[in-house]
């Protein structure tokens, strides 16, 4: 069985690990959360940073508050990109728009899923305090579903595929001079050419 290592894959086996409600389980399940943070944190600034590709130190960096950082130096060009992707759903008929994430939000679960993967070091008031547990389990609860609604929305794998029909799109994007039904027509005749300019699967949340 292929090991997969997307936002989603993560996210379906924290839910599953949460479910047989053992100690053990919660721990997994805050590490693959913690895990599936970053790499939603890591498809968007593969976005943000097309058409150049990851520095060398960017693609070893899985740190969920470093990989934030990287994300705040790119916030207008993202909405930009983002416009862009979601021109492109439309033309292809996707109903659902790509939505830009509260990156703030994702820090900060980032970090409390953290601060109770170290809650070891002090068991009398963490893992030996019912409290604490409770607390713990309902957090591991709320974390799921909200990423869960996060990823049923067209999210950062869509992207504009490295050829120069999808750089030219782009471009003309940002020109202004074309409006956003043109532009759709555009990347129609593109795709009944066979040539797809935003790698983009038909159901998003699907992959």
């Amino acid at each position: 069985m292929k090991f997969e290592i997307t936002a989603e894959s993560h996210l379906i086996r924290a839910i599953e690990l949460l479910k047989k409600n053992s100690m053990p389980e919660k721990f997994y399940c805050a590490y693959e959360l913690r895990c599936c943070i970053e790499r939603i944190l890591l498809e968007y600034l593969i976005l943000l940073k097309y058409p150049e590709k990851l520095s060398r130190s960017e693609e070893r960096e899985y740190r969920g508050e470093r990989l934030y950082n990287f994300m705040k130096c790119y916030d207008l060009e993202f909405e930009k990109k983002f416009e862009f992707a979601n021109i492109y759903l439309e033309a292809m008929g996707v109903e659902q728009n790509m939505r830009i994430p509260n990156f703030d939000r994702l820090n900060e679960i980032h970090g409390r899923l953290g601060n109770y993967l170290h809650a070891l070091k002090v068991p009398e008031e963490t893992i030996e305090n019912r409290d604490w547990l409770s607390q713990f389990a309902s957090f591991l609860d709320s974390v799921c579903q909200e990423l869960r609604h996060l990823l049923e929305k067209p999210h950062a794998v869509c992207k504009p595929t490295p050829n120069t029909l999808s750089m030219d799109l782009y471009q003309k994007f940002l020109s202004g001079k074309y409006t956003s039904e043109q532009l759709k027509n555009m990347i129609k005749i593109a795709n009944i050419n066979g040539r797809t300019p935003i790698e983009c699967p038909t159901n998003p949340s699907s992959a």
